[in-house]
């Protein structure tokens, strides 16, 4: 919830004496007595501190091997402990900055080789879909909020805190292009290659998309960065001072064309990108049968823009 709504943590340090939670196994199981021929001794999970230092080493020879619910629990300590480390470096030389930023980066990457793992685990596809799906998101996120500017992370801010103001277009707001901007876009795919992989109409039918509320809010977040990204484009496009497309932002353009294109969708057909990225998350988040009062709000702002 910190990461969702760009919060202070309340526990911000991670050099806490405490173990990863249990596998999987011990929390659904089915009877005391199935509980109890569980060997807890045997099983004890790894400490949180070590682990979380061994993602952030310089050198790791082996990756930990926790479960599930200790994947989440670390991605959301990275998570935190970038949002702390990009506050830290704001001053520092750019060389240090650099370091960090390559530290973390290389801790995340780290994260999604443990969590590829459970691909094909029966724990996952019986149900746990959204425990998976979540900490992913999450590390997208992390990513995300690894690369991007610091000025647009409280531009965003504000806009999740003002969702319901719709006399200013505050969506479509061009930003500045780099590298450091167009790696932060690459970790924005999968917030719309999402909903189109569910299916739009059955998200917008059901209201599923937010079953766990922060899946909304970063997307959220992720799509407004996005669109701001692709606005960009499209306005020096326009302007006749375009730039020439570095291969890193085709290779998103195209990306991101490719989905909108293979969706089938017809409301999206012939949108410029950034108006069809904005309609796509306007359209499943603002559905009437939502479960959460602001993922309906946030839809709405999305949808007045477009």
């Amino acid at each position: 919830m910190n990461a969702s709504f760009s919060t202070t943590p309340v526990m911000i340090g991670f050099e806490y004496s405490m173990e990863l939670p249990y596998d999987e196994r011990y929390w659904t199981a089915d009877s005391v007595t199935a509980w109890q021929t569980l060997d807890t001794r045997s099983n004890v999970p790894q400490m949180f501190k070590s682990t979380f230092h061994q993602l952030l080493s310089e050198e790791m020879t082996q990756l930990p091997d926790p479960g599930l619910m200790a994947l989440n629990a670390l991605v959301a300590a990275l998570y935190i402990h970038i949002s702390q480390t990009r506050s830290m470096s704001l001053h520092a030389p750019n060389i240090v900055t650099e370091q960090l930023r390559e530290r973390c980066a290389t801790a995340l990457r780290r994260w999604l080789m443990m969590i590829s793992v459970f691909q094909d685990n029966d724990y996952v596809h019986n149900g746990n879909q959204t425990l998976a799906v979540g900490a992913v998101l999450l590390c997208e996120s992390a990513f995300v909020q690894l690369y991007i500017d610091q000025s647009l992370l409280r531009g965003a801010k504000v806009d999740l805190l003002n969702a319901d103001d719709n006399g200013q277009d505050r969506l479509f707001q061009p930003v500045t292009r780099s590298m450091e901007m167009t790696m932060a876009m690459y970790h924005t795919i999968t917030s719309v290659r999402g909903p189109l992989s569910h299916g739009m109409q059955f998200l917008i039918r059901t209201g599923c998309i937010d079953l766990g509320i922060f899946h909304c809010l970063l997307g959220f977040r992720s799509i407004v960065f996005l669109v701001r990204w692709l606005y960009t484009l499209e306005l020096a496009s326009q302007d006749g001072t375009e730039e020439s497309l570095t291969s890193e932002e085709s290779e998103i353009v195209e990306n991101l064309r490719a989905c909108i294109y293979q969706s089938n969708v017809p409301s999206l057909a012939g949108l410029p990108l950034s108006k069809a990225c904005a309609k796509l998350w306007g359209d499943v988040t603002g559905a009437m049968n939502s479960p959460w009062e602001i993922t309906y709000r946030l839809g709405e702002y999305l949808k007045v823009f477009v």
